[in-house]
Parts: C-alpha cells; structure tokens; sequence
C-alpha cells in the first residue's frame, strides 16, 4: 500500500499545469498519475481545487549566526517557520574567517543543525576577505563533499578584493561550482558614510543615500566581467535597485550564467517606510531599500524573468538584539524575517493579483534555486524518483499575517495585518507531513544534510 496519495487537481512545474494525483512511497515520488488510477493509501490528501507545487527551497537563509551582539533565531524555529510557510529545504552559510580553514569551519557548522532541523538543509560556503591561498586550496575538496557554492562579500569590513574574488571564481569553475556576491562597492560605500559622519549625521535612517543603486549596478557589472571571464557561474544575492536589474538583463542578454536574487522586503517596501514610520530602523537591510522606480523595477524582474529566484535573507532576532546592534550609520541594526511568509506573500500578491503564474511561481520559489545550486531533480520537482517535498496551497485559503500565529524568534513582524488569499495548506518534506494550515505537525530534527553537486547553473535551461 501506497503510504501517501494526494488526490490532485493541478500539479504544477514551471513548464505545465497537469490534473494529476501524487503518490508517495517512502520518501520518493512514486508515481504522478491521472487521477483515480490509485484509491488507497496510508493516508489520503485531498486536493482537490488547490494547487501542488514542490516544497519551497529557500537559498538564502541566517540561522543560528550572531551579528554583532546579536544572535539570529536557532535552526529548529527557523526551519519551523520554513515548513509553516512551505518551504522545505533552505540554504544557510557558513562563515569562513580570513585565515581559518573552511573544511574544519564548514564541518563545525554542519553538526549544528543535526537533530535541530525540521526540514532538510545545505550550506554556501561563505569566504571573508583576504582570502588565502591555503583556503582556495580547499575549494576543490569542500565542492567534493556536497557544498558547491560559495558567497563573496564585496563590501564591508571582510569584503573580498577583486584579486581574491577571480581566484575564487577560477576555482569554483574549475570544480562546477556557483559563486555569490554581495554586489556593492565597499569603497564608494566606506567613502559616503564617512561623509555623513564627518558631518555629523550619523541617523541611520539616513542608510539609503550612503549606498545608492547605482553602487549594486557597478559592483554587479565588475562581478560578472570577472565571472565572463573565468567562465564561473555568478549569482546576485538580495538585489535592491532596478539598475542591479538591467546590468543581469544584460548580462542573461549575452547568454552568460549570471543569476539574480530578490527577497520579498524589496518587493513589498520602500526607503519611506525607513525615513517615514515611526519604527523605520525595523525596515532597515543591507543591502537598504530604495526608491519606487527600484521596487517596481524589481517586480518587472520578477514578471519578465530576468530575476532567477526570491530568497528570503532570514536574518531574525528579537528588537532587544537590533538595539543592542545600535541605530546610526556606523553602527546599524539590519534584518528581516521572511523565511514563514514568502510563499504566501508571493502566492496572494503575485499570483493572486495576476503578477505572475502560477508555473512563474514554481520557478522562483524551488525550481530555480534547485538547478542553480545542485538539488535538481531531487528537489524542486513533482516528478518520479525526485524527493517528495510537496506542498499543497488552498487558493481560497484566507489568512491575516498576525505575530502570534507565527514561528519564528521574533517580537514584532513587519507584516502584522497583511491580508492574505492563498495560502500553503499542507507541507510534506521527504514524504512526511510536516505542516498544515500553518502549523507543525512534523518531529524534532527530521531534517538533514543534502549534498549538492557542482556545475547546476550550467544546465539548467533557465535562460
């Protein structure tokens, strides 16, 4: 007997929409059938007049990581969360400090999430600048071992200078890897924010006019020029600004594998909400939210597809922590909390309203993050032998974004009173149920360690 069937209605990849019924044996897909073929299994779901879609992955997530003295949400509230909002695989980082050894520090990090998680996780490789030979020494080996991308910051304080950026992408490219970046001039940054401070105004709600678009448009140009030529595939984290756009348009233009990211506090929020609400501080983020023209711009991304994915950059801790971060330029509180709402928001505000398909949808929430990062086809696909990550959202589903009934490690959300229609009914990570309407109904530590394989972005088709 089958251990799962879910008696469907539209089950949908990014290429089709199909009536079809799922059935799950163990932790696979067993079987996507017309409906009625199977009647009997351990237990029934029915869906029918909602939509089955892959469990979400989220490539961009900060769990258990101090910044400053800080310390965001642990790895079983957060990965909590993630199932409650659909999503069932994330991607976390692991911090490298110049000079340490990135296989002992990702080995480290690898044991935190053991017995914490509730669904299944993998880790970026995140190198801090400079970087040493030794530690590009040890790319070819730690892409051996499942972890085959890695994140470059260029700016701030452990920004990577361009030199240590092409090793890392000679490297990477040479074992079928993917690198980040976090597209900013550090410089230019550096320089205005002395500025401002030299002047004496130090409000960090003044954070948007020392880190202008058009610092993300550069650092992303000069990013892709040396991924052009090292031959590496390059992935743009957290975009803000509507020129980071049109320097990946015209970079996915020339058919080169350059990927862009957004997160839903771009999509959603401007630089008003920082400088004109009472609470503006909590809608701080690096890189800062900008102008109308950059949200807008964003969401024509999204629509026409030159944006690849929507991560969250979960970075959650209570307002206690952020104060303890500090509020003006030099020493600035940062963070959303994303990872339980994405889906739903992206669901009622971009399908609901006729953004996007729900096939668009898919795309950017799984599919995408699965080829790029080395999980397809064993993420991010309702397919035959893929895992059985499901999730199943009630279109009519209505549901107002409310503190208490979230999961996460925070005090306040910035959603607080958002009206949602569509929401993730039932999550199944690996064939187990582990959320339904929104809450968690899986074990302690269910999750575990997914190995990627390197060179995901090369054959992905997303072009």
């Amino acid at each position: 007997m089958l251990d799962l069937l879910i008696k469907g209605r539209t089950v949908v990849s990014p290429d089709a929409s199909i009536v079809a019924d799922v059935a799950v044996q163990g932790e696979l897909i067993a079987a996507v059938t017309a409906p009625g073929l199977f009647s009997e299994a351990k237990r029934v779901i029915d869906a029918v007049g909602k939509y089955v879609i892959p469990g979400g992955i989220d490539p961009h997530v900060h769990f258990n990581m101090p910044w400053g003295p800080a310390m965001m949400q642990g790895w079983d509230r957060g990965t909590i969360s993630a199932a409650c909002g659909g999503t069932t695989t994330i991607i976390d980082f692991a911090w490298v400090q110049s000079g340490a050894s990135a296989l002992a520090t990702l080995e480290n990090r690898l044991h935190e999430p053991q017995g914490k998680a509730a669904i299944d996780y993998s880790l970026h490789a995140c190198l801090m600048g400079p970087i040493a030979p030794a530690t590009i020494g040890e790319i070819k080996q730690f892409m051996r071992d499942g972890i085959s991308s890695i994140k470059i910051y260029m700016t701030y304080d452990w920004a990577v200078d361009d030199g240590g950026l092409y090793a890392t992408m000679q490297a990477a490219e040479q074992s079928g890897g993917v690198v980040e970046v976090h597209a900013e001039n550090h410089y230019v940054c550096e320089w205005m924010k002395s500025e401002y401070l030299r002047r004496g105004q130090k409000d960090g709600r003044l954070v948007a006019e020392t880190r202008p678009p058009w610092v993300e448009e550069e650092a992303i140009h000069r990013a892709t020029f040396l991924a052009e030529r090292t031959g590496c595939p390059l992935y743009i984290v957290h975009m803000s600004s509507q020129r980071g756009v049109q320097a990946v348009y015209e970079a996915r233009n020339r058919h080169l594998p350059v990927f862009g990211e957004t997160c839903p506090q771009y999509l959603f929020f401007t630089n008003e909400d920082v400088t004109q609400r009472d609470d503006g501080l909590r809608y701080v983020n690096f890189p800062p939210l900008k102008g109308k023209e950059d949200r807008d711009g964003l969401w024509n991304g999204v629509v026409k597809g030159t944006m690849s994915t929507i991560g969250t950059d979960d970075a959650t801790y209570p307002s206690e922590g952020r104060e303890k971060i500090g509020r003006t330029l030099d020493s600035l509180q940062a963070g959303f909390s994303g990872v339980e709402v994405r889906i739903p928001l992206l669901y009622s505000e971009g399908v609901g309203k006729g953004k996007f398909s729900m096939n668009r949808l898919v795309e950017i929430t799984s599919a995408n993050a699965a080829k790029i990062f080395g999980l397809y086809p064993r993420k991010g696909s309702v397919a035959v032998g893929s895992d059985a990550d499901i999730v199943v959202i009630d279109p009519n589903f209505k549901r107002t974004i409310r503190l208490e009934n979230l999961h996460g490690w925070q005090d306040y959300t910035v959603y607080e009173g958002w009206n949602l229609r569509g929401f993730p009914v039932v999550t199944i990570s690996r064939g187990k149920v582990v959320a339904e309407n929104g809450q968690y109904v899986g074990t302690e530590g269910h999750g575990i360690f997914i190995p990627r394989s390197g060179g995901g972005a090369l054959s992905t088709g997303i072009h």
